[in-house]
């Protein structure tokens, strides 16, 4: 009984973890050199508009869109896997970048995307949201 209840777990879990993307960068300037555009932006919270830092990258037919919230160093990548016109992205990365370790990309909490579900500028600045 306990080898079924473990292969059952085991059963559930490991989808779980493996559907977490996995970045193909290390570094930010690793992944400066697939970049295909990048501007700023702004989000309205309850104490005026924080500047965002968008910026698109595309590796191995997979597309990303990363936002870096200015103010609280707060990261967030969407992962669009086989990029197509119109396509929504899979997954979500939410980390904050270590000023220390500056040029590393931070560790991320991954979670499937899910329309609506994940308002960026609320995961950049999760304290005026």
């Amino acid at each position: 009984m306990k080898k079924l209840l473990a292969a059952i777990v085991i059963g559930v879990l490991i989808p779980c973890f493996a559907s977490a993307a996995v970045l193909p960068w290390k570094t930010f300037s690793e992944q400066a050199k697939d970049a295909t555009g990048s501007s700023f932006a702004g989000c309205a919270t309850s104490t005026g508009i924080k500047e965002v830092f968008r910026a698109s990258f595309r590796k191995d037919g997979n597309g990303y869109m990363t936002y870096f919230g200015v103010d609280t160093r707060r990261y967030v990548v969407m992962v669009y896997p086989n990029v197509t016109e119109g396509a929504l992205p899979s997954e979500v990365g939410i980390g904050v970048v270590d000023p220390e370790q500056h040029d590393t990309i931070p560790a991320l909490s991954w979670k499937p995307y899910e329309t609506g579900a994940i308002d960026v500028c609320s995961q950049l600045f999760p304290e005026t949201a």
